[in-house]
């Protein structure tokens, strides 16, 4: 079987064409753990790798190359896996792939080509260039963080902190760090944190790291504000918090953490009164109903008009049970002058 792994490499600059490698030495013999059947299907991913690098299809050369990684390492193919991941912009895991290259051409493993060695060099020196170091200090030191939805990886330290690079770790939940401030190396451009905590909500924050502007980023999990969105079923309904008018909703306000007076009026309706809790980061979504006001007896106007009749028939009743009684006319006997009294 020829040497697959040194018959063809590719190296991405100015030009993306496909070199031969030469003037290597022999690739040693698979080990028992390495099949002929393997071999030959890492041989295959490595070519379709290299079919796809000629497409400019990163991704898809990307995948080829760590399939056929994972079935036979080699020096060249974690060089091609670097250059791939230098295309797409995922530098830290380019300067990953680029030192195991070199560290494996220098320990014997496998081999470079000279141009190899010199490109791949060159590139670790370009993308240290580009990575971004920041100073994070997360407190309380318990909270947990994930960058991009993958904790951080340790790669020794920096000025005395720890260094957590960024992108080097497969998905999954954030780790705590090893110590409250470390150094953290990531890809220029926008990437999301996630802080968490046992008891709080998780705070998602996006940020854009740049070389000309990596200020220190301070994360008090503690002091973060909450986002309250307050909606209504009444348009323009009038929002408080602790009696203080803050807006009409709907309404999206950062309040600090803590409990709050919520009131929701509007006008002919009851207002909408509540306490809210807002955790640190926590994002909270409250809808106020507002019902319509029911108008008491004494405004309604059949209660009146009742009323009146009630009140009339009540005069009448008085006068008819208060009135004095008539006195009676004498009883005239008639012309004789009789009369006849009743026993």
């Amino acid at each position: 079987m020829r040497k697959w792994w040194l018959a063809a490499c590719f190296a991405i600059g100015a030009s993306t064409d496909v070199h031969a490698a030469h003037a290597a030495p022999p690739a040693k013999p698979p080990t028992d753990k390495t099949t002929d059947s393997d071999l030959e299907r890492a041989r295959q991913l490595f070519e379709e790798g290299i079919g796809w690098v000629k497409q400019h299809e990163w991704g898809r050369a990307l995948e080829a190359f760590e399939k056929s990684e994972k079935l036979k390492p080699h020096a060249v193919t974690s060089y091609n896996i670097g250059a791939c991941y230098r295309a797409i912009g995922r530098y830290t895991r380019a300067r990953s792939h680029f030192s195991r290259a070199l560290a494996w051409h220098e320990s014997g493993k496998s081999q470079l080509t000279e141009i190899l060695v010199s490109d791949s060099r060159r590139y670790l020196t370009e993308i240290d260039q580009l990575l971004v170091r920041v100073r994070v200090t997360v407190k309380p030191a318990d909270a947990r963080i994930a960058v991009d939805g993958a904790p951080l990886a340790r790669e020794g330290s920096v000025d005395g902190l720890p260094q957590m690079v960024a992108g080097m770790r497969p998905a999954g939940t954030g780790k705590r760090l090893p110590a409250r401030s470390v150094v953290m190396l990531v890809d220029p451009g926008a990437h999301v944190l996630v802080l968490s905590r046992k008891g709080f909500a998780d705070v998602a924050l996006n940020r854009t790291f740049t070389r000309q502007k990596n200020a220190p980023l301070d994360l008090a999990l503690d002091r973060l504000p909450g986002r309250l969105r307050i909606t209504a079923n009444h348009a323009q309904a009038r929002v408080e918090l602790d009696g203080q008018f803050v807006g009409l909703a709907p309404l999206d306000i950062e309040r600090p953490a803590g409990r709050y007076e919520l009131t929701v009026s509007a006008d002919d309706h009851e207002s909408y009164k509540a306490q809210v809790d807002l955790d640190p980061g926590e994002d909270l979504t409250l809808k106020a109903k507002l019902v319509e006001e029911t108008p008491s007896i004494v405004e309604r106007w059949w209660f009146w008009t009742l009323a009146g009749v009630v009140v009339t028939g009540a005069v009448i009743g008085t006068y008819f049970a208060v009135r004095p009684e008539p006195e009676r006319p004498p009883l005239n006997g008639g012309g004789l002058g009789w009369t006849v009294p009743l026993h």
